[in-house]
């Protein structure tokens, strides 16, 4: 039983918070407790079970989707909610919204997710040096010898998404570099780019993709994200 108020039908935010390793929750971990950055006050590090297993978050993924349900009431632009948790469908439409993604509320959240991580590299695109654009074109297989083309090949990227192996390792980093870029203006340094490449193989995969969207998503939902 979750020790943090939980909205427990939650399943698209706890199937894959549940079924994620140690490796991946990690970095998503960090996040949440990193309360120098103005996120928000929370509570997972001051728990029992984080601090006697602070390098296992998988024993409390639950505590972990519990964070995120509040941060995202406390992030929309809502006074009904009162502080109280909102299912994680709610947050990812909400940023959906606020990135101007084409999306149906009928949608599955995970394919809303895959369009908000594309609508993303889009925005990273736009700020991307030639040489730049030239690596992910050559990672994702695009041949560009008549030129880079000006918009981001979206169909190309997709494809790649679904891959698995080293071509999805790569695409995974350049996701994490351009949700970086994207609301930091600039891309990771190389000492959190080495850091990434110790955990990215394990967030190349289905799940992993999953917690990558999940941290994408509250970056985005950040209030003080324009």
């Amino acid at each position: 039983m979750a020790k943090l108020p939980l909205i427990e039908d939650d399943n698209d935010l706890l199937s894959v918070l549940r079924a994620a390793d140690d490796e991946m929750l990690k970095p998503l971990v960090a996040y949440i407790t990193d309360n120098g950055k103005g996120r928000w006050a929370s509570k997972l590090d001051t728990l029992a079970v984080y601090k006697s297993n602070p390098d296992r978050p998988s024993l409390y993924a639950d505590e972990i989707a519990s964070e995120i349900q509040t941060f995202g009431a406390n992030s929309l632009a809502s006074l009904l909610r009162g502080g109280e948790g909102v299912r994680y469908a709610e947050v990812v439409h909400d940023v959906a919204d606020k990135l101007d993604v084409n999306y149906s509320p009928k949608m599955d959240v995970a394919a809303i997710e895959q369009q908000i991580l594309l609508k993303v590299l889009e925005k990273s695109w736009e700020k991307m040096s030639d040489a730049e654009r030239a690596a992910l074109l050559d990672t994702l297989g695009v041949d560009h010898r008549d030129g880079i083309p000006k918009a981001l090949p979206v169909i190309a990227l997709q494809a790649a998404i679904s891959l698995s192996g080293f071509v999805a390792y790569q695409i995974a980093l350049i996701v994490a570099n351009a949700v970086a870029r994207y609301l930091l203006g600039r891309g990771l340094s190389l000492v959190v780019n080495a850091s990434l490449m110790r955990v990215i193989g394990a967030l190349a995969g289905p799940v992993g993709w999953g917690i990558t969207a999940v941290w994408t998503i509250l970056d985005v939902a950040s209030p003080d994200i324009a």
